[in-house]
């Protein structure tokens, strides 16, 4: 999956634009606060209630969820979760 086949949706909820990726047994969550050109990420576990996964080279901190991203660093993260999962992602 590439950025800019991601669509991203206004929620009412939460204030933001965001799009989730389901990649096998993982969630990506991509989210965007406009005006803000930066996004922050989050995977998650499809399969254990949604709840947050730190992936090597994707969160590696202690935080879950990753900040401050540019469109290039959220394309890298896209090509990671493919290379990790070996799932090219559909759009949830």
């Amino acid at each position: 999956m590439k950025f800019s086949e991601l669509t991203l949706e206004y929620s009412e909820n939460s204030g933001y634009y965001g799009a989730r990726v389901h990649y096998g047994e993982y969630i990506l969550s991509v989210i965007n606060k406009k005006p803000s050109v930066l996004y922050e990420i989050a995977v998650m576990d499809a399969t254990n209630n949604n709840n947050f996964v730190r992936l090597p080279g994707i969160i590696d901190s202690t935080d879950d969820v990753r900040a401050g991203l540019t469109q290039d660093d959220v394309e890298a993260v896209l090509t990671k979760m493919y290379t990790i999962t070996g799932n090219s992602g559909i759009l949830i």
